[in-house]
């Protein structure tokens, strides 16, 4: 019935497609996201990708003087235009029950990024912002709005404005593959379905109820990897075995797609990289953070390490004598498959 009510909707005219969608809210407002289908997203993100080529338009071609206004508080109005429906369609990707809703909004996802990429390697928006900054008003900018006009002329550079045609067409496109690696990394992860059987002993520690919920009918439980069956059972089973054995299947989901996938996304972010002249892809990406260089985030880690470590040492040792009192032997080491457990004591 949703379906139908809905279509009958969308074949309408565009105002009533912009009410009967649940993604095209106005700012802060909440997104009934039950109500979600398959033909929201893809209409969804006809509107918005239309309404930002609208605001992209209208600033290239504005022929009054510039201002903040007129050229960047639109630039930001096409961000926002998209992000209606493209953080949504993150969110559903990510954690949608509906396997079509999480095919959809990944291709989203892949499309919006393309869009950006776009909207990021455009030279007539480019100049426009250029003009801006020329301006009187724009030399006078403080706060926000002159780091907003620094960070938006940064963007078009890192987007390969500035290189020949080939290398910006090269840019886009590791962009593009970029996004969509780390997106199939993901997909494996989600739609991966490792679990193991375990038996009565090793669900010692469990409620009832978490064993109902996971009991096949000979008596055995079947454990996926899903975090409500994943994290119960690594801080109260009594069973080492068993958590040892979940702990590997849960590190190693997909690992069989994503091996490979990882290789192909170091090795386009170091393409990338090279292609606009940074170091190294964490110099890129570090770059428009509030650490801004990699060197930063090493000594942030370094001097974290150094204030953690004593508190740390405590909670290892506090570990290692419950561990032994557990065991009826002297503990040297707390496993990773150990640790939520002996936390949880």
């Amino acid at each position: 019935k949703k379906i139908i009510i809905k279509t009958i909707c969308i074949i309408s005219i565009g105002v009533q497609v912009a009410v009967a969608n649940p993604l095209l809210k106005s700012f802060n407002e909440p997104i009934s996201f039950y109500d979600i289908i398959n033909v929201d997203l893809q209409t969804g993100i006809e509107i918005v990708i239309d309404n930002a080529i609208q605001i992209k338009n209208e600033i290239v071609n504005e022929q009054e003087l510039r201002t903040f206004d007129n050229t960047l508080l639109k630039i930001d109005k096409i961000y926002a235009e998209v992000e209606r429906v493209w953080s949504p369609a993150y969110l559903l990707a990510n954690v949608s029950t509906d396997k079509s809703i999480r095919e959809t909004s990944l291709d989203i996802s892949e499309r919006m990024s393309q869009f950006i990429t776009t909207i990021q390697q455009d030279q007539a928006l480019y100049e426009a912002v250029i003009d801006y900054a020329s301006t009187e008003e724009a030399i006078q900018l403080t706060g926000y709005k002159k780091k907003f006009l620094s960070d938006t002329l940064l963007g078009f550079e890192r987007s390969g404005l500035g290189l020949s045609d080939e290398d910006k067409a090269t840019v886009a496109t590791l962009n593009h593959q970029i996004t969509a690696l780390g997106l199939e990394f993901n997909k494996n992860i989600l739609e991966s379905d490792p679990f193991i059987i375990v038996t009565e002993k090793d669900m010692l520690g469990l409620s009832d109820h978490y064993k109902q919920e996971r009991r096949l009918d000979d008596g055995r439980y079947k454990l996926d990897t899903s975090y409500p069956t994943y994290f119960p059972f690594m801080k109260l089973s009594q069973s080492e075995t068993a958590r040892k054995k979940l702990y590997a299947t849960f590190k190693n989901r997909a690992k069989d797609k994503n091996i490979d996938v990882l290789q192909q996304l170091l090795k386009r972010r170091q393409q990338l990289s090279h292609l606009l002249n940074y170091a190294s892809y964490a110099a890129y990406v570090t770059e428009v953070r509030m650490v801004q260089t990699p060197k930063t985030v090493w000594k942030f880690e370094k001097n974290l390490l150094n204030k953690v470590r004593k508190k740390a040492k405590k909670d290892v040792a506090l570990m290692k004598r419950i561990k032994s009192e557990d065991t009826g032997k002297k503990a040297k080491v707390i496993h990773p498959w150990e640790a939520m457990y002996y936390e949880n004591e």
